[in-house]
């Protein structure tokens, strides 16, 4: 009878023990899967205990990749910062006015780039624990593209500011992607990247666009004109002897050429090459008179094999100088000279002619 006594105590105590155990709390971490933030904001990356119950004498433990150093940690009523991550030192907050319901998520402040990746809600009470993790992605949208030109056939685009990596696409002025010569991206000293790209020139093209864009739909883009003709060249005297030569409207830059009509290259006594709002190029240029060229022509070019001129007499151009009056005088005075000269010359021939045929009449 002892015996089955105690063979009963027994049974009833295992069964009490699973009783017990089935009556242990279990919970699940509950929290968003992905969580997008700015560079430089703060998030909150929620988590919560599912069925609703206090964590306060809980440990909650947010970490990446590795257990310890954590990113923060809530141990005995408090947080511990003894083994925290340097980089989130003084950057985070377990906000724990809810924590009786199961609620405290984990405060970030001035995200930076590294703080993006994987991160690990670790909640253990003292008989059971659970995990959560969210993919937390820091996004960064970057500089505008500068398009530059380096050389006469190749065009750069550069962006930096960029998180995550950014791709960059040129497109001409009829939508068409152009294939580019040289790319690169790297990460700066604050883990942002930068995009540097280069193009030939199109051949066909007058406009070329340059977009920067990230995987989350993030983008930019700048255009530029990289072809175009200028106006007609616009030959004018300022001075007595000087005539300028003005174009504008060009890209790339142009080079202006005077010539005789004889075809040779006249040297120019001023030249300027500016830039207006719209980067386009004027040129304008002075040369001297030739004194021996009855045709002068202004020839702008690009290094395309564009071109515009224009040509003038240079005898429609000569203002009449003071100089110029004077020289006519004295012309017009010799030229009267030798006509009165011729005059009285040919009086005393007559004068002769007439004396000697008197005296022939006289003979007779």
């Amino acid at each position: 009878m002892a015996c089955n006594m105690h063979k009963t105590m027994i049974a009833f105590s295992i069964l009490w023990s699973l009783y017990k155990g089935s009556l242990s709390v279990r919970f699940k971490v509950v929290s968003a899967p992905s969580v997008v933030a700015t560079l430089g904001s703060d998030v909150l990356l929620t988590s919560l205990l599912a069925p609703e119950m206090s964590g306060e004498k809980m440990e909650i433990r947010w970490f990446k990749p590795m257990y310890r150093p954590y990113v923060h940690l809530y141990i005995n009523g408090k947080d511990d910062y003894t083994a925290q991550m340097p980089q989130f030192a003084n950057r985070t907050e377990l906000l724990k006015e809810n924590i009786t319901r199961g609620i405290f998520p984990l405060m970030i402040r001035n995200l930076t780039a590294q703080d993006s990746g994987k991160y690990y809600c670790y909640v253990e009470s003292s008989d059971h624990h659970s995990m959560a993790t969210v993919d937390f992605i820091v996004t960064a949208v970057g500089s505008p593209p500068v398009i530059s030109t380096i050389a006469d056939d190749t065009v750069f685009c550069e962006s930096d500011g960029w998180y995550p990596e950014p791709y960059l696409i040129w497109t001409d002025n009829e939508g068409n992607k152009v294939m580019p010569s040289m790319e690169k991206v790297f990460k700066d000293e604050k883990s942002l990247y930068q995009v540097i790209s280069a193009i030939y020139l199109p051949p066909t093209s007058s406009n070329i666009t340059c977009t920067v864009s990230s995987s989350l739909n993030q983008s930019k883009e700048s255009s530029r004109q990289i072809r175009a003709v200028g106006s007609p060249p616009v030959i004018s005297t300022i001075t007595e002897d000087t005539v300028f030569c003005e174009s504008d409207g060009w890209y790339p830059e142009p080079y202006l050429v005077w010539t005789d009509d004889e075809g040779n290259n006249i040297i120019p006594s001023m030249e300027k090459v500016s830039k207006d709002k719209k980067s386009l190029y004027q040129v304008i240029s002075a040369i001297y008179l030739p004194p021996a060229s009855s045709n002068i022509t202004c020839t702008v070019s690009s290094s395309l094999n564009q071109s515009k001129q224009s040509s003038r007499q240079t005898i429609e151009m000569r203002p009449v100088t003071c100089r110029d009056q004077y020289s006519r005088y004295i012309v017009f005075c010799a030229c009267l000279v030798v006509i009165l000269m011729l005059l009285g010359y040919i009086c005393f021939l007559l004068k002769r002619l007439g004396e000697l045929q008197r005296n022939v009449n006289g003979n007779l």
